[in-house]
């Protein structure tokens, strides 16, 4: 009787311990839950830095050129002043990349593994093979040429899916939200890679294609005097494009104008007799 009697009276006697030692246990479970919560969030965050892989990014300056091999194999041309980025190693779904200015692909074919350009307008998917896209932010439009194989450019701004064919070259309108699709001559949008380009008694309208693809500009001219005015001549690289537009208008009677990475190329009316 005696020991319950001092028992309870030492609980009652100390009332105010009790609840600062209370006090004290519910700080220091906040505290620990709060240090666990930290530590948690911490390690997640170093796993997730750690297992993600690092970004790979390509770039070329303005007026030159680079050859590149990607983790899967897969063989890229970068136009001047154009940025690739890719993660340092594929994951097992689809292999991404991100592309910003132009670049052409031979895409080393995998079926279960898709390879997907992304830009800003849309993207392009494919399975293996050969392609031109152009994606320069200051151009009015997005491109997207196919070489061979087969691409399907969808998402982005693009009203709808789009399949191409070998020869076809997709074109979407920044301004007008629009694309369209059109037959070309794939050799026109494959040649900018090499060392030099020769023309033969060439139209001038694929020659300013070249020319576009080989400066990385935008090159505006009437396309029917384009198909009626045909030119022979021979481009190496040290050649600005001013001094190529110089020697071209020595020849045909045409005016130029030069603003930034846009070319306006107007034809001279023929002086009379």
């Amino acid at each position: 009787v005696d020991h319950r009697a001092a028992e309870a009276v030492a609980v009652h006697a100390c009332p105010g311990d009790v609840h600062e030692n209370i006090e004290r246990a519910v700080r220091f479970a906040a505290a620990a839950a709060l240090l666990a919560l930290v530590v948690c969030g911490e390690y997640l965050f170093l796993r997730s830095r750690y297992e993600r892989s690092p970004l790979v990014c390509l770039v070329t300056a303005q007026g030159s050129k680079g050859e590149f091999t990607l983790p899967d194999g897969t063989r890229v041309w970068l136009n001047g002043d154009s940025r690739l980025s890719y993660p340092e190693t594929f994951d097992a779904g689809i292999r991404r990349v991100r592309l910003d200015g132009e670049a052409f692909f031979q895409v080393r074919h995998d079926a279960s593994h898709p390879f997907v350009v992304d830009m800003e307008v849309m993207q392009v998917e494919v399975l293996g093979t050969e392609f031109d896209v152009i994606n320069y932010a200051e151009f009015a439009t997005t491109e997207a040429i196919l070489c061979s194989g087969s691409i399907r450019a969808y998402g982005g701004r693009l009203p709808a899916p789009v399949t191409l064919k070998p020869g076809d070259r997709l074109v979407f309108d920044k301004k007008q939200g629009r694309a369209s699709r059109s037959r070309v001559s794939t050799q026109n949008y494959s040649q900018w890679m090499g060392g030099s380009l020769s023309f033969d008694d060439t139209p001038l309208a694929d020659i300013l294609t070249n020319l576009e693809r080989w400066y990385a500009v935008e090159i505006d001219a009437p396309e029917a005097w384009t198909r009626q005015v045909r030119m022979s001549f021979k481009l190496i690289r040290n050649e600005s494009i001013e001094e190529i537009l110089k020697a071209m208008s020595l020849v045909v009677e045409m005016d130029y104008v030069c603003a930034g990475r846009h070319i306006t190329i107007i034809p001279q009316q023929p002086k009379n007799s």
